[in-house]
């Protein structure tokens, strides 16, 4: 269930691709987290009442499609799934935008190899070998979950493993961000901030319990997340010794001062975009 908790740090990436960010990520978010909340709620009750009860709709793989064709019948479920598609779509899309630019941001940070910081000639900047790279590894990692042999000897089922992969770094991602607010809230009160938490740092500690208690209660009961802890560190370990031999002696610029026309500074009641400045279009001197 955590999974559907998942992808908000996308809304910090299109904050640089709205028109305007305070009214169009605050809508976003606030929408985002009331309808997740709507249908959680809903799906907790249904699973309660229809038949065969909450114990067996616990262990289903797909209890939104079980629970809809309890109600309206085992014909209706391949529509349900039909109606469900474009919504997965458009999600798969959503992460992998997010992707791209999260790996153009770590190789411009000296955790990836710099080749990947390369984006296109045109006001958009778009990071092509950054997605590139996204959608291979994506592939890649997949691949080698579904065809690795102890999994399907443990009886771990492969989708498991890639939710709890998706789920940790989600958590991990969630624990930094509220760190970092927590730390930028004591540090520096007198910023002006266009957008503010109405939670504040005691929203930001309820994430950080919130996170351990998931990331606790999936290691000590699923040898899976266990598993999926493992692939992460390897990963982490990766690309920190990447950093700390290579990347971080060969640091490049901000992503503020290659792409100008994406760039945001703060005058009067909100948030404004600056205009490009002439010849600084070309991020591809970034390499």
């Amino acid at each position: 269930a955590a999974w559907w908790f998942t992808g908000f740090e996308c809304l910090s990436l299109a904050s640089k691709e709205a028109a305007r960010p305070i009214r169009d990520v605050k809508t976003s978010l606030w929408a985002s987290w009331g309808s997740l909340f709507a249908f959680a709620v809903l799906l907790t009750v249904f699973n309660v009442l229809v038949l065969p009860g909450a114990y067996v709709m616990g262990s289903s793989n797909y209890p939104m499609v079980d629970v809809f064709a309890s109600i309206f019948g085992e014909s209706y479920r391949r529509r349900y799934i039909l109606f469900l598609l474009p919504a997965y779509t458009a999600n798969l899309l959503g992460m992998l935008w997010s992707a791209s630019r999260q790996t153009w941001a770590l190789s411009r940070a000296g955790y990836l190899p710099q080749l990947l910081s390369v984006t296109d000639d045109n006001a958009n900047g778009v990071p092509t070998r950054a997605t590139y790279f996204a959608v291979v590894y994506s592939y890649l990692m997949a691949l080698f979950v579904f065809n690795t042999r102890n999994l399907h000897g443990a009886g771990i089922p492969s989708s498991t493993v890639l939710l709890d992969l998706t789920v940790l770094a989600g958590a991990i991602t969630y624990m930094g961000i509220a760190i970092c607010y927590i730390v930028f809230k004591i540090r520096h009160p007198e910023v002006v901030r266009p957008v503010k938490s109405p939670l504040g740092i005691f929203g930001a500690l309820s994430v950080l319990a919130l996170c351990l208690v998931m990331v606790i209660n999936g290691i000590s009961t699923s040898w899976s997340f266990q598993l999926t802890v493992v692939f992460f560190l390897a990963k982490l370990a990766i690309s920190g010794a990447f950093y700390v031999f290579a990347g971080r002696l060969h640091l490049l610029p901000t992503e503020d001062s290659l792409l100008p026309a994406c760039t945001l500074y703060l005058s009067g009641p909100g948030w404004k975009r600056s205009a490009p400045s002439s010849g600084s279009r070309n991020a591809r001197l970034a390499v």
